[in-house]
């Protein structure tokens, strides 16, 4: 939308505009409500890891992965095959990806 204005090709507010959105949807919690999860005991993490590569799909990898390197979930699933070092098994995070922007160099943790 905000593309085809740029170009020409219409005017007015982009409809799907957040700044528009608000006044008719109210908050995001009001559109789609926030569904916490109960957080996993650490002492069932052993056990629940030990089934993951019984579940088939990309998820328990993702899962996995995330367990070894103790990273946030989004630097897991935005993690990119050039961030990876498999030669030196060196996971480096690029610092525009990271909360606090500085960069991150992780190696996954034996279990």
């Amino acid at each position: 939308m905000d593309w085809g204005k740029a170009k020409g090709h219409r005017t007015g507010d982009n409809p799907c505009d957040w700044a528009v959105l608000k006044h008719s949807l109210g908050t995001p919690s009001a559109v789609s409500p926030v569904q916490h999860h109960p957080a996993l005991d650490y002492k069932e993490l052993p056990e629940s890891y030990k089934k993951l590569p019984n579940v088939v799909g990309i998820a328990p990898l993702a899962l996995q992965f995330l367990i070894l390197t103790a990273c946030r979930t989004t630097e897991v699933t935005d993690a990119t095959w050039d961030e990876i070092d498999f030669e030196n098994k060196l996971w480096t995070i690029r610092a525009e990806r990271r909360k606090g922007r500085k960069g991150r160099k992780r190696e996954p943790m034996p279990l």
